[in-house]
């Protein structure tokens, strides 16, 4: 009996021919951080008698006479010949540990038992750190407040800015520089010269940088509005003057700064969403996922493998995007019967 406390062995199947790249990331990242979860792993070329768990780090090199408990890593299986490599190997493993969802319900539409599969999301490095959102102005500030900057100030004054980085091209922003930063922005300004072309060039090479551009003003359009679409930079602006004439120019429309808050808050969400979607998908986690499914074999107890296998322990990912079922249909019995085609078809010209 191999309780939470009690350490286990395990022999990840790697041959050095399969060595490299992503196959070998996914077994260093296991064998970095399996020791936590009470696993004692190990990297080898060929399976082992001497260890509770043999488990192949790619399931095409999972074949041959069953020797202990095991289980195998399954990425994509996109042809005939990769399912039944799939089937090949459950007969020398318990259980195939699919990269997705998706994945494992191909495998099961395709008639391998649910109940010989599981799937667990791959973990990420977390190491790439998130740049702030580039606001883009491209606008000089007057006294008369014409460009209507105070709509910007009164923003900052309401929320943290922390999120974002202000891209800032024209005269007169000395003044409102610190108090985007206050708030916890980042402002590079580049109040222009006396060199019309230099300033021009400047404004070509900054505008694609931007991820959003903005403009407060209601005197009848912003030119850079133009740069901005000319470069594909979504826009925040007011929805008047020439702006409103041209299509698909305004993507974010607002009048005061209310609603300018608004806006902000809805990109920074995003954002935020999409960072924690992966903030819990751990190396870590991964491991310890294994290390669940692989005592619950070793114990034999069924109905602990049934709950590992039909919850996953994972979150379900949820999209605005979805395939119609004709068409992913019809997508699937292309990708498996295409390759058969083209085989028969060099078959019959030899």
């Amino acid at each position: 009996m191999k309780n939470e406390n009690s350490i286990i062995r395990i022999r990840i199947v790697l041959p050095l021919e399969s060595r490299g790249w992503i196959l070998e990331k996914f077994a260093n990242r296991l064998l970095e951080n399996l020791g936590q979860w009470g696993v004692n792993a190990e990297i080898g070329n060929d399976p082992s008698d001497d260890v509770d768990i043999n488990h192949w780090g790619i399931y095409h090199v999972c074949k041959g006479e069953k020797r202990t408990k095991g289980t195998f890593f399954i990425t994509h299986v996109d042809s005939f010949w990769r399912m039944e490599m799939v089937k090949t190997a459950l007969k020398t493993a318990d259980v195939g540990v699919c990269m997705s969802s998706d994945t494992l319900n191909n495998l099961v539409s395709a008639g391998i038992p649910r109940d010989r599969l599981c799937y667990i999301t791959p973990g990420s490095d977390l190491e790439i750190q998130p740049r702030r959102i580039a606001i883009g102005l491209t606008t000089n500030i007057y006294p008369d407040k014409c460009k209507r900057e105070d709509v910007l100030i009164a923003l900052a004054q309401k929320k943290r800015l922390d999120h974002f980085e202000f891209k800032i091209i024209g005269k007169g922003w000395e003044n409102i520089v610190p108090i985007l930063e206050q708030s916890g922005a980042k402002v590079l300004l580049y109040a222009g010269s006396d060199d019309y072309a230099a300033d021009y060039q400047k404004i070509l090479e900054t505008v694609p940088q931007f991820d959003y551009y903005l403009y407060m003003g209601l005197d009848e359009g912003s030119m850079g509005l133009l740069d901005a679409l000319a470069a594909g930079v979504p826009t925040i602006v007011t929805p008047q003057g020439f702006h409103v004439d041209i299509p698909n120019g305004i993507t974010y429309p607002f009048w005061e700064s209310s609603d300018l808050l608004q806006i902000f808050n809805k990109i920074e969400s995003e954002r935020i969403k999409r960072i924690q979607a992966v903030h819990l998908l751990t190396w870590g986690e991964y491991a310890r996922k294994h290390a669940l499914l692989w005592r619950a074999i070793l114990n034999d107890q069924k109905e602990d493998v049934q709950a590992f296998f039909t919850s996953s322990n994972s979150p379900q990912a949820t999209s605005s995007y979805s395939i119609p079922a004709a068409t992913k249909l019809a997508s699937k019995i292309n990708y498996y019967v295409k390759p058969f085609v083209n085989y028969l078809t060099r078959r019959r010209r030899k």
